[in-house]
């Protein structure tokens, strides 16, 4: 079975999430709307990310729908990141649910946060 917008990241338990992700995900133009949101600037790499600045990134977030987001980059190999809820996903333009993601090693954060 296939779960909604797919990519090469692993799928735990598929057999239970991939029919959930499928019937719980939705899609929409809007993008999350930020309840508490802690911008972090690091000198790190620049990238290009829509509507933060360069170097900066979310590093503690709730938004709505509920979704909760917890990373700090302190270089690749040395970096944590913690998220759990309907993640927005920008390119397939819509909230996947169930996502949780613990991560010790992402290689850049993400800037928005989703």
């Amino acid at each position: 079975m296939t779960c909604t917008n797919e990519g090469k990241d692993r799928r735990y338990v598929r057999w239970l999430l991939c029919p959930l992700q499928n019937l719980l995900s939705f899609k929409s133009e809007h993008e999350p709307r930020w309840l508490v949101k802690k911008l972090r600037h690091d000198s790190m790499a620049v990238w290009q990310e829509p509507g933060i600045e360069a170097g900066s990134y979310v590093s503690f977030g709730i938004a709505w729908p509920p979704y909760v987001i917890y990373q700090r980059w302190r270089g690749a190999g040395r970096s944590i990141l913690i998220r759990l809820g309907w993640r927005y996903d920008v390119n397939w333009r819509g909230y996947i649910f169930p996502t949780a993601k613990v991560s010790l090693r992402m290689r850049t954060p993400m800037g928005r946060g989703y």
